[in-house]
């Protein structure tokens, strides 16, 4: 059903949206009068906090208003350049995914020009918005001439708020050399933060130098960015970081200095995300309620779309005072204040006070099911304090499971919350026994709530792990197959249905496209749909009777796609080529996995015409041979160890081989002695360690050039080519020493070591790789006889 609001929108003509008739096609389209809204949005990378915060408001909305939206994810801010000056190419094609808006049907767009990434300059946001001239339109975060009548803006008031945290500084905390840690340069809202920096430092006549502002890109990995702020100035008072994320590299930073967050020097943020809160001391921040943003842009979109006037909105923004810029606000609260209370009544005082306080530290989505699960526990913990008796411990525990998997993550800043109420109450108020069974109780509590998400985070490594292999492992077999390109679209699509992707589409250009240029936008006529899996229907279809989807067969009708499901899009790509778009239901806390998902494919895509050209040119064998066998190992590198694994070494000796002919080379074969052992006595964490601590022995005795890899397990290999007669003695000499090393300064209770197997070759034509391995692999296990019995440094001793 469609809420009122949505009542009102003028009913559409029926759309005529069946298939250009095929033989042996069976139309796919959806054949309906469609009077449904339908949104698409613009964003960047959804990584960081501020995206996510507003994806959640326009679903919200979308969700209770009975919109449709479509999310076309752009660049990743930590997206990798090929080569130093390529990152405009980099940046086009993953922002080539705009170019593909108007074949959603979109009754309206919005653009959420503060979250996209690769625009370098105010010229590049107009230039991107001017595509959207003729469209209802809401832009984010970017004033416009309103002028028109089907645009409308949502900003975020920057600067008044910024000058007030700056002035604070100067003002409460005497601050005179302040740093500022600005975003990206001629970012939106990063210019109007900077306006307030200047201005508010200039009216208390404080210098500003060059060597005092650093610019990030609103990632947590800001860390080398404050270091050298700290570097270039010693006398630094307080750093401005232009948001919260980048505030998380401040932190660690100090750790590593030793440096006290709120005491020695003072740190402010922006956004007042979970970051902010969740960090120690609670940074204080510029609170922006990006959420209301999302709602209120769905609003606006939807009265575009209905003819209603719209106008321009500047949304407010609030201090958010806490203990990072040295003040004192949670001591203020005197959570604990005997004053004025019946000893009967104060620990249902105090628990009343505590939720009062834990409200006030939600914000944005998280408001509403915050309460609900602030008020439930209060409740729970109201009971438990209500007895003389002891704490059920098992019964309490229970029911902490169940609240805990209700509200997963949000309970974790309760337990940072808790933390800081326990270590306020005063030690005179636990001799009143309902006061001790409540500070047991909180105790109690909080300790679950910190095992929980202890165990959460140990779930997450699992699923990250699991993840990793999943990609290097998606289209390996793949490439090798003999299928039919239908049939391999098939497979992808199952695949992704088996990690639980939902409502998955892969869409292709009817030809690849070459790169033109970053200025040019370059709108498709037509896409194909390769494949779509829907539930438990999943097909496939040969390119010549692939379903066409163009501006009359747009993407919203997709073939089984229901309207309450909601959408993300992805560029396919492949070095300079493009070849289509990757959609799947939305699913934010996987939007990463899906962007490498959609370079996977496009990988995939790219040896699928090189076979057809191999089909085709029957010349350059030895070529294409050596070209498969690059592209047959996709994956490069071993994520535990940092190194290459099996594929990237055979990759990386295969041209060590054609780049060195003639000259002489040595292959080690490496194994970890007794990781079994390590794994059954200490676990498998601690064999991780090992692996990672052996490849960090190799990464220092190797030369730059040298080749290392961990081909799997406990098994590594090492390629190099030798520049002097005893190069054999001299590495295996070094590799000891660095072992002994290593193992005299470790703290660990075992040693890490490794028997080596050394074979030698030359570089020719025709050389096999896996040979020469196996030849080393075979003196590896001479050598494995002089190992000790156990590596355990107590039964060593």
């Amino acid at each position: 059903m469609f809420s009122p609001k949505i009542k009102q929108t003028a009913k559409r003509s029926a759309r005529d949206t069946g298939l250009p008739k095929r033989e042996l096609v069976t139309p796919m389209m959806t054949h309906q009068t469609r009077n449904q809204i339908s949104l698409c949005v613009m964003i960047g990378d959804v990584s960081y906090d501020f995206s996510m915060e507003l994806m959640q408001g326009i679903l919200n909305t979308a969700e209770r208003e009975g919109v449709q939206v479509l999310y076309m994810m752009g660049m990743p801010r930590h997206a990798g350049f090929i080569e130093p000056g390529s990152e405009q190419i980099t940046a086009y094609h993953h922002n080539s995914i705009y170019d593909y808006a108007y074949m959603f049907g979109a009754d309206a767009y919005i653009l959420s020009c503060g979250s996209l990434s690769g625009f370098d300059g105010e010229n590049t946001y107009q230039q991107f918005l001017k595509r959207f001239d003729e469209t209802p339109s809401v832009i984010l975060q970017e004033q416009i001439d309103m002028d028109q009548s089907n645009k409308s803006c949502i900003t975020v008031d920057n600067y008044s708020s910024f000058c007030q945290c700056i002035e604070h500084l100067i003002v409460a905390h005497h601050c005179h050399k302040i740093c500022l840690l600005a975003g990206v340069k001629n970012h939106p809202d990063i210019k109007e933060r900077m306006r307030a920096y200047f201005d508010t430092m200039r009216k208390y006549d404080l210098p500003v130098e060059e060597s005092m502002i650093a610019y990030g890109d609103f990632s947590e990995f800001s860390d080398p960015l404050v270091s050298r702020l700290f570097d270039e100035n010693p006398d630094i008072d307080a750093i401005a970081f232009c948001n919260d994320e980048m505030a998380r590299g401040g932190y660690r930073e100090c750790a590593k200095r030793g440096i006290r967050v709120g005491k020695d020097i003072a740190f402010t943020g922006f956004d007042n995300f979970s970051t902010s809160r969740t960090l120690m001391p609670p940074l204080t921040t510029v609170s922006q309620n990006i959420y209301e943003m999302g709602e209120m842009a769905v609003f606006k979109a939807v009265d575009l779309v209905c003819g209603r006037p719209v106008s321009s909105t500047k949304l407010e923004t609030k201090l958010q005072i806490r203990r990072s810029c040295g003040c004192l606000p949670d001591a203020k609260l005197n959570l604990f204040s005997l004053e004025g209370i019946d000893c009967a009544l104060y620990a249902d005082c105090v628990l009343q006070r505590i939720a009062a306080d834990l409200k006030a530290c939600y914000d944005g989505s998280e408001r509403e099911r915050s309460e609900t699960m602030i008020d439930r526990l209060i409740g729970r913990l109201e009971r438990e304090i209500e007895t003389d008796a002891k704490i059920d411990q098992y019964g309490f525990a229970d029911w902490m499971q169940t609240f805990t998997d209700e509200f997963t993550s949000a309970t974790y800043h309760v337990a940072l919350r808790l933390n800081e109420y326990l270590g306020q109450m005063p030690a005179e108020n636990l001799r009143v026994p309902k006061v001790r069974k409540l500070y047991d109780v909180l105790g109690f509590t909080q300790g679950f709530l910190l095992s929980y998400k202890a165990r959460m985070v140990e779930k997450n490594l699992d699923d990250f792990r699991a993840q990793s292999w999943f990609i290097p492992e998606f289209i390996r077999d793949l490439v090798d197959s003999d299928l039919e390109e239908e049939s391999i679209f098939y497979n992808i699509v199952k695949r992704l249905r088996g990690i639980n992707l939902n409502s998955i589409y892969i869409c292709l250009l009817p030809e690849a496209q070459p790169l033109q240029t970053s200025q040019v936008q370059h709108a498709p006529e037509k896409l194909l749909l390769a494949a779509y899996g829907r539930k438990d229907d999943v097909r496939a279809f040969a390119r010549a009777q692939m379903p066409v989807i163009d501006t009359t067969h747009p993407l919203r009708d997709l073939p089984g796609l229901e309207r309450h499901t909601h959408l993300m899009s992805f560029s396919i790509f492949s070095g300079n080529i493009q070849y289509g778009i990757l959609l799947c239901e939305v699913d934010m806390a996987r939007s990463s996995l899906l962007h490498v998902i959609g370079l996977q494919l496009g990988i995939l895509i790219n040896f699928l015409d090189l076979k057809r050209k191999e089909q085709i040119i029957g010349s350059e064998l030895e070529n294409i041979r050596e070209r498969n066998q690059i592209l047959n190992f996709l994956s490069d590198y071993d994520p535990l160890c940092n190194i290459l694994n099996r594929r990237g070494f055979i990759e990386q000796a295969i041209r060590l081989n054609r780049e060195n002919a003639g000259k002489p080379g040595l292959c080690v074969f490496m194994d970890l002695d007794h990781l079994k052992e390590i794994n059954d006595t200490f676990g498998h964490s601690e064999g991780d360690m090992a692996l990672s601590a052996l490849s960090d022995i190799l990464k220092q005795a190797v030369r730059r050039n040298d080749l290392i890899a961990r081909l799997g397990g406990d098994e590594f290999v090492g390629m190099f080519i030798v520049d002097s007669p005893d190069f054999g003695e001299v590495f295996t000499s070094r590799i000891r020493q660095a072992f002994d090393e290593y193992n005299r300064n470790s703290t660990r209770p075992y040693y890490v070591e490794a028997s080596m197997g050394i074979a030698y070759f030359t570089c020719q034509h025709n050389l096999e790789i896996s040979q020469i391995v196996n030849e080393a692999d075979r003196y590896l296990y001479e050598e494995k006889k002089k190992k000790r019995m156990s590596v355990l440094k107590q039964k060593c001793v």
